[in-house]
């Protein structure tokens, strides 16, 4: 349980690549065979350079040509369990001899190990790491530019996060590689019938919305964020016992041009929907007005900020997000986000955020939510008493 509190009161996880290549401290001149042992502990060793040790948890898993192993006996699993004159015995393994292919080029069987650390960094903080390393020369590769972007990438949406962010992920990636190979794996591996039926289907999407699936993916950039504020000076009412902070979404992603953005206004025109227009310095911010009869006041708000498409469930989470990576006072800027990120890599390609104050609001509902649910209603201030020693005790 001391785990488990530990990562929900506050969490601060990277993920970053490394190629096989950098871990030696004195290279060889030639390049050990992937399985090979000194291999195994050079890239056993680079790992343990970008995690923690000391703390509660350390794992390294070196699984170099482990993946296609594993994908080639799930192939021979299925020949025995099929019959090999059964209908349709032929589409399978042709199906997965294709897959296997796709896999192999689109970068998959790459990755050599996986680490994994978490330590304690402060009171109430804690400090989780990934890392994964690939071949250096799948840099480029489909799979790699669709989870992590360009080699060396360093996530910069983060300045956007206000102060009182209680939940983030933010990530890298290239949406139009995604796609691409979604595209190419359907082609590549599915039935002529069914890949044209997926392609029929593509383009009819494409009509509805107004735009071509393939031109909107590739407008995208090469990070995203989505994360939830609690705020510190306003709080909502959930029923007849049940505050909490007042809660908004805000939402992320890079463009490389004005596709989406110009899509969101054609859609908002078409379907004439009611708007205002307002201004945030010399940028524009759109609250779109829907009639939302809930407990938390939204008004679906988005903007363009250096190129960062921004959506908020309100204008003021927007408004906060500009004016945040403008000067750099947002999630940034607090000594705890600051404190975490000093032992952090200077290029890192995902990361997690997570505060206690999300703890305390989810904790604040199940412990009001004891009255409303409680028989005995004269033991409910004893029994929301009990629980919330409970919760102070784990």
């Amino acid at each position: 349980m001391k785990m488990f509190r530990n990562f929900s009161l506050f969490l601060l996880s990277f993920l970053f690549l490394a190629d096989p290549s950098i871990a030696a401290d004195s290279p060889p001149a030639q390049a050990p065979a992937a399985n090979d042992n000194a291999a195994i502990k050079a890239r056993f060793n680079e790992a343990l350079k970008h995690l923690d040790s000391g703390g509660d948890f350390v794992l390294v898993s070196d699984f170099s040509g482990s993946l296609e192993k594993i994908f080639m006996e799930i192939t021979d699993t299925i020949e025995l369990i099929a019959e090999l004159d059964a209908p349709g015995a032929d589409d399978v393994r042709s199906i997965m001899a294709k897959a296997n292919a796709f896999l192999g080029k689109s970068g998959f069987y790459s990755a050599r190990n996986l680490g994994i650390s978490s330590i304690p960094s402060g009171k109430d903080k804690y400090t989780f790491k990934m890392y994964l390393q690939r071949d250096a020369s799948a840099a480029d590769m489909p799979l790699w530019r669709a989870l992590c972007g360009k080699p060396d990438k360093k996530i910069t949406c983060v300045d956007y996060l206000p102060p009182d962010t209680v939940l983030a992920i933010a990530e890298s990636g290239e949406p139009g590689q995604t796609w691409k190979m979604i595209q190419t794996g359907i082609k590549e591996i599915a039935k002529p019938a069914t890949a044209a039926e997926f392609e029929s289907g593509v383009i009819s999407v494409g009509k509805k919305i107004g735009m071509d699936i393939e031109t909107l993916a590739n407008s995208l950039g090469d990070e995203w964020f989505i994360s939830l504020q609690l705020s510190t000076s306003n709080t909502v009412h959930l029923g007849e016992q049940a505050s909490i902070p007042e809660p908004s979404l805000l939402i992320g992603i890079a463009l490389k041009d004005k596709s989406l953005p110009s899509l969101i206004e054609k859609q908002l025109a078409t379907n004439r929907i009611p708007f205002t227009a307002s201004k945030i310095g010399e940028t524009s911010l759109t609250a779109i007005m829907l009639p939302i009869p809930l407990p938390v006041p939204i008004t679906p708000s988005y903007t363009v900020h250096s190129g960062m498409l921004l959506f908020g469930s309100n204008p003021r989470v927007v408004a906060k997000a500009v004016d945040c990576a403008t000067k750099k006072n947002g999630l940034v800027s607090i000594p705890e986000f600051k404190a975490s990120a000093v032992s952090q890599p200077a290029s890192y390609s995902g990361l997690t955020y997570v505060n206690r104050r999300l703890w305390d609001a989810v904790m604040e509902l199940q412990t009001s939510s004891i009255y409303a649910s409680a028989n005995d209603l004269g033991n409910t201030a004893e029994r929301q008493k009990k629980f919330k020693a409970l919760y102070d005790r784990n």
